[in-house]
């Protein structure tokens, strides 16, 4: 899978994920604020917290989820269009993503972004 930013610029990745039905969760738009211990700098990750990460990906609805595999009371906040965040107890348990499928290689021989 590839994923670009709204320029259309490819950002190269691999995904691997498991097929399951998925759907958007149930969840209400908001703002998610992070407070941490730690400084956060640019273009460094952190982990996740949770020993098991669990990728799906439904192709009928187009949704990706990024999960700990023991994340099962979350509430799910939708902070942009396409994107929901699951939070429990204050921690950050899944990513829900709705991103929109384009052929890279049409994009590249059309010019069209």
């Amino acid at each position: 899978m590839k994923f670009s930013i709204q320029d259309g610029s490819p950002l190269e990745g691999v995904l691997t994920c498991d097929e399951a039905e998925l759907g958007a969760p149930n969840h209400f738009p908001g703002r998610v604020f992070i407070s941490s211990d730690h400084s956060f700098q640019p273009g460094v990750s952190l982990e996740v917290p949770g020993k098991e990460r669990r990728v799906s990906y439904d192709p009928s609805s187009g949704w990706i989820a990024i999960r700990l595999k023991d994340a099962v009371d979350a509430e799910f906040v939708q902070i942009a269009s396409g994107i929901v965040l699951g939070i429990d107890t204050g921690d950050l348990v899944s990513i829900w993503l709705d991103p929109v499928f384009v052929e890279w290689q049409t994009m590249r021989r059309t010019g069209k972004r």
